[in-house]
């Protein structure tokens, strides 16, 4: 299976104004956990982050044909009334979310974006440590693990599924401790509760979404923010943790 994941980060400059400093933690346990066991026992190769990156950065990295696509993006964003979701990639230019889905060839994608997602009128305009030991077994056991994950990933529907850390016209908001967008911490907590999954089963990033919600809203009480999930009709999810 030709996988990849795009792991965008785009905090824009730190001591300036709307630096976010949570953005880099996201990025860094997406990373982490595609390349653990659990979480799909993914390839270093198989993984490009991106920093403030621009359009045509984003667009010569994501022209090809795959099986199975993640993105990833954590920073600022909104939404125009005509035209959906806009993430902002660096200080002078956003992109849609519709223009970057035209770039990749993949029957089976999963967004996963943690912004704010205000509605304008359009303008012109946690690293887990391992032993020796354990790294070891960690490394005798990938093929293993990459299989079953492809397995699952080919068992689900074609299809596109997005999650947002909010909704229509809300702001998603940060730790205070700087440990990321608060939904995208709750998100990775619940992911590392319900691992490691039984051997015959997997936990869909919709079982995940639902975790993190109710996480989010234990450890946050006083957040404003409205996770949401793109509605799909389908039978399987594909997976996050296996």
């Amino acid at each position: 299976m030709k996988r990849k994941a795009f792991l965008i980060g785009s905090p824009f400059i730190e001591g300036k104004p709307n630096y976010l400093q949570g953005v880099t933690p996201d990025i860094l346990n997406m990373k982490s956990h595609l390349l653990s066991l659990n979480g799909g026992a993914w390839n270093e190769e198989e993984i490009l982050i991106f920093e403030n990156p621009t359009k045509i950065e984003l667009s010569n990295a994501m022209t090809d044909t795959y099986d199975f696509v993640i993105v990833q993006y954590s920073g600022h964003g909104f939404e125009y009334t005509d035209h959906g979701t806009q993430i902002d990639i660096n200080p002078n230019e956003y992109l849609s979310l519709e223009e970057m889905h035209r770039w990749i060839n993949a029957q089976r994608r999963y967004y996963f974006l943690d912004c704010c997602r205000g509605v304008v009128k359009r303008v012109e305009k946690s690293i887990q440590s391992f032993s020796m030991d354990s790294m070891l077994e960690s490394r005798n056991r990938r093929p293993e693990y990459r299989k079953k994950y492809e397995e699952v990933i080919e068992s689900c529907e074609t299809g596109l599924s997005v999650i947002y850390s909010c909704g229509l016209n809300e702001s998603a908001d940060e730790d205070n401790s700087g440990k990321g967008g608060i939904f995208t911490v709750s998100y990775f907590k619940a992911a590392a509760k319900l691992s490691p999954a039984e051997s015959d089963k997997y936990f869909s990033i919709k079982t995940v979404f639902e975790k993190g919600k109710e996480i989010m809203d234990e450890n946050y009480p006083l957040n404003t923010q409205s996770p949401t999930m793109k509605p799909e009709r389908r039978n399987r999810y594909f997976p996050f943790v296996i």
